[in-house]
């Protein structure tokens, strides 16, 4: 499910919930929060939304709609988390990812001081001793490029071409 089909999702929400103002409001809320992608709110917001949906007895009749928005704050938590995850590790200092003091120091030489700078080099030039500007990383020999290559793939990380 995408973030269409859950405001879809809510939609049909809105249909079974009219008369029903603080029902209608708090759907709104999480509406909102959806479509502008704000993980922190729509989670907040739908938790407040069950609570109340419990509370004024209608949750058999809006039990799917229930179950799949919450399979999709669920899914986009589990996205969340897992870009956080990489933009921490991509954020990762050169010499903080375990590479030689060699190694580590050259590549923070050559202006490549973390995981998205080194990322952002093509395999090609890397490998030839190049950043992306063309210009030379002094003192990058065959096995410092090995192991920063080795470094990357432990990490799940490959550079692309």
């Amino acid at each position: 499910m995408n973030k269409y089909d859950a405001l879809i999702c809510t939609g049909r929400l809105e249909i079974l919930l009219q008369g029903k103002t603080q029902l209608l409001n708090e759907l709104r809320s999480l509406q909102k929060s959806i479509a502008e992608n704000d993980y922190v709110k729509y989670a907040i917001s739908f938790g407040k939304f069950s609570e109340l949906v419990q509370k004024s007895k209608m949750l058999e009749c809006i039990a799917t709609e229930l179950t799949l928005l919450a399979t999709f704050i669920v899914e986009e938590s589990e996205k969340h988390v897992e870009i956080e995850k990489q933009m921490e590790l991509l954020n990762r200092s050169i010499d903080r990812i375990g590479l030689s003091t060699r190694t580590s120091n050259n590549l923070i030489k050559a202006g490549i001081h973390n995981l998205n700078d080194l990322m952002k080099i093509p395999k090609s030039y890397f490998l030839r001793g190049r950043r992306l500007d063309g210009e030379t990383i002094k003192g990058l020999g065959s096995a410092s490029k090995k192991e920063v290559m080795e470094k990357l793939k432990s990490f799940g990380l490959e550079m692309k071409d």
